[in-house]
């Protein structure tokens, strides 16, 4: 089975900068309480809403992956 194709498109500068912030704050709460992190106060700390968090990360793997794959690279 195929996964759907994805039209790869440039973020708004705004989404950017809520993504960058996210992953920011993210990084510090796994470095200070493990993958066992509450996603509320990632999006609190990062200052978006949790449809925000969602959107661009939408399950609690998605976000370790994220900043996993950003320490990497």
């Amino acid at each position: 089975m195929s996964e759907p194709t994805q039209t790869h498109r440039s973020m708004r500068a705004d989404a950017q900068r809520n993504y960058t912030s996210l992953l920011k704050v993210a990084r510090v709460a796994i470095a200070e309480r493990g993958a066992d992190i509450v996603l509320e106060d990632v999006a609190r700390s990062a200052g978006v809403a949790i449809g925000t968090l969602y959107r661009h990360f939408p399950t609690r793997q998605d976000l370790l992956e994220a900043v996993f794959l950003d320490e990497i690279n």
